[in-house]
């Protein structure tokens, strides 16, 4: 059976999932005080991821346009220099690609090394820079999105079926039994979530639908009885759990600090020692047994006992049973306790264990759950004597008081503590000099229902024996070992089972289930405040979404475009200070710049060809003087590998001056053969 209410929760969790349930866009989650959360949608998150990892690429791909630049202008000198100088000096002028730099690099390192003992150290450092440098930009260019992930895991829950279920104001006896079932899934699944995530497994996925994957709770041992005299320990030998959840952390309704509330549940566990309010007389229904009867208050029933029990049933093979009764404090109840279990600062209830019929194969000193006293013997098939042992009482008892309290999150005070039902009254009277605004009473009234959800009574009534622990070692009617504290150990497991129904409740607020057994109905938010707390519900659960820091993307794109308008104007602007400042003194750099770009290269290659003259070298794009037709490839093959050795040889180049290195020029020439005017021998076979 728990398999299956396992099976049917993860079930239900897949489709929460998988559902387009998550707010997207821009929104702040309070708790982290960083700024604006932009989530997007899992269709679009794939595409914000690429746009980052684009944009990351091409800032730092301008980024190193400025870094070669800086480096040629550092290299770039008014001496003579060798050969492997200017090399260097051509790789950080034409390569903008840190990857292809590096290995440019390289093979000038290979090439020069045996001539030029400095190759190594001239270009090796360039190398590594070039290289960690590619590395870091594919890094960065991969990680960017996880780097710019928000701060605050938790998305916002998309509204859907807003509001809370309660059963109408003219239900029908059908209606109250459907509540009661809604009542029973509810806490097996809360029962199911808590041993997948309250016992140290908070990370298994289904644990994730929260804000919180589990909700914590203070444990104190040997506290003051809440019943004086009636605990079997005595006085000192109670159990209490507290609980102390801010509204925003732990179950996270978003709000503004000023809207936050803390609700605070302390519960008081004891056995309990009932044998004076007990009359045992002749059974009248099964001869030589005994009915035990129970008197601690008086219930709604016709008959004047609390509980009522028939000694017969332990011997007809029945297990472990449980019987409830509950007294809200100053609220309509089923029964009025006797004034040693009346509380005024909580609800009362007391919880009554049947053995039965169930035997342990070893003593146990549990004093609710325990087996101390010898039944009988069994010799097993190999000779072994196995004993049997069963409880000293037929009945035992647990009573406990919840009482429940909210307070303001700066500490400027809280509501006595009360009962459940009582919570929302409370927050509301303000001689208590107490007072909350319309957020936190709204968060308020919805604690206030979750809080009757939370109790002892309603979290176990329905389930029986099923909802203890101690089911989990039980084979038939044979009780595997059990600890001496067991009773503790089921105590807190209904403590974590209503913290889980109070962490699904918040969300169901947001987006309620559908009523599966049609016994209530959804009340829907019909004011501003109720419309904007539906909103406000955070989750866990992903639904695909990916969300960024607000912050992080501003910080990531304000210095992403200005990287890349420095890239563009940083040369410009240089230049002109080059040219411009220092008395012309660093002009040299700037046209260095400009020479050794590739179309300059390419100028130059013509030029020294004398095929065509060029009117603007000095400009970042030269023109020629006219649009004359040149540098066909025809004659080039592999006897004549240049165009310098193809026009050689096809007698349309002279022999260059070796002094001047252009061809020489008689002042007896006319204009014509000007070596700068078309004509001239510089422009022999221009129309090659």
């Amino acid at each position: 059976m728990t398999s299956l209410r396992i099976d049917d929760l993860l079930a239900d969790i897949q489709g929460f999932l998988d559902e387009d349930i998550i707010q997207t866009g821009k929104w702040t989650d309070d708790n982290y005080k960083h700024g604006a959360i932009i989530t997007v949608g899992p269709r679009a998150g794939p595409f914000v991821n690429s746009l980052i990892a684009g944009f990351t690429a091409v800032v730092l791909l301008r980024l190193w346009v400025i870094i070669m630049f800086l480096a040629h202008q550092t290299m770039a000198t008014e001496h003579n220099r060798d050969a492997l100088h200017h090399q260097i000096l051509l790789v950080f002028r034409l390569l903008a690609s840190p990857l292809s730099a590096p290995f440019t690099l390289l093979q000038l390192l290979l090439a020069w090394k045996r001539r030029n003992n400095r190759a190594v150290r001239r270009c090796l450092g360039w190398i590594i820079f070039g290289i960690l440098y590619y590395l870091i930009m594919a890094g960065l260019s991969a990680s960017m999105s996880t780097i710019l992930t928000a701060e605050s895991p938790n998305r916002l829950l998309k509204p859907k079926n807003s509001g809370y279920n309660v059963l109408g104001s003219s239900y029908t006896p059908a209606d109250l039994l459907s509540e009661s079932l809604n009542a029973v899934n509810r806490s097996q699944q809360a029962a199911a979530l808590v041993q997948k995530c309250y016992g140290g497994n908070g990370n298994a996925l289904d644990c994730n639908l929260f804000v919180q994957p589990y909700l914590g709770s203070t444990v104190t041992l040997n506290t003051e009885c809440p019943f004086p005299d009636l605990c079997l320990g005595g006085n000192s030998s109670a159990l209490t759990i507290t609980s102390v959840l801010d509204s925003r952390v732990h179950l996270g309704i978003n709000t503004d600090d000023s809207d936050v509330v803390t609700l605070v549940r302390n519960a008081t566990y004891a056995p309990l020692h009932l044998k004076p309010y007990t009359l045992v007389r002749n059974s009248t229904l099964a001869p030589r047994n005994e009915t035990i009867e129970v008197y601690i208050g008086n219930t709604v029933a016709d008959n004047n006992y609390t509980f009522s029990y028939e000694t017969v049933v332990a011997s007809t093979g029945q297990g472990w049973d449980l019987s409830f009764i509950l007294s809200q404090n100053r609220y309509q109840a089923a029964w009025t306790p006797i004034p040693e279990l009346n509380r005024t600062d909580g609800d009362v209830t007391v919880m009554l264990v049947e053995m039965n019929d169930v035997e342990s194969l070893t003593p146990n000193l549990d004093p609710v759950f325990g087996s101390t006293v010898f039944d009988h013997n069994q010799t097993l098939p190999d000779g072994t004597v196995q004993n049997f042992y069963t409880s000293e009482y037929w009945l035992s008892f647990i009573g406990m008081v919840e009482s429940y309290a909210v307070c303001q999150k700066n500490g400027t005070g809280c509501t006595p503590y009360d009962g459940a039902a009582n919570l929302f009254s409370n927050a509301l009277n303000t001689s208590s000099g107490v007072n909350f605004n319309a957020m936190q009473l709204n968060t308020i009234a919805r604690l206030t229902i979750q809080a009757e959800n939370m109790l002892f009574y309603n979290v176990m009534q329905g389930r029986g024996a099923s909802a203890l622990r101690l089911t989990e070692s039980l084979s038939g009617l044979i009780q595997g070992p059990l600890p001496s504290n067991q009773w503790e150990i089921e105590m807190l497991n209904a403590a974590n089972t209503g913290l889980a129904i109070l962490a699904q409740g918040i969300v169901d607020y947001a987006r309620q289930t559908e009523d599966q057994y049609n016994g209530s109905s959804t009340v829907l938010p019909g004011d501003r405040i109720s419309e904007i707390m539906t909103r406000n519900v955070m989750t866990r659960a992903t639904g695909g979404t990916i969300s960024f820091s607000g912050l992080g993307v501003s910080i990531f794109l304000g210095i992403g475009v200005s990287i890349i308008a420095l890239s563009f104007a940083f040369i410009p602007l240089t230049s002109q200070v080059q040219r411009r400042c220092f008395g012309g003194r660093y002009d040299y750099k700037r046209l260095a710049w400009i020479l050794t770009s590739a179309w300059h290269i390419h100028m130059a290659y013509w030029e020294s060809l004398g095929l065509i003259t060029w009117s603007n070298p000095h400009d970042s794009v030269p023109l020629t003087e006219d649009n004359g037709e040149f540098g066909g490839w025809g004659p080039v093959d592999e006897e004549y590998k240049t165009h310098y050795q193809a026009l050689t040889k096809l007698g349309l180049l002279s022999k260059p001056c070796i002094v001047c290195a252009e061809r020489p020029v008689n002042s007896s020439q006319s204009s014509q053969s000007s070596p700068r005017r078309a004509g001239g021998p510089h422009d022999v076979g221009r129309n090659f």
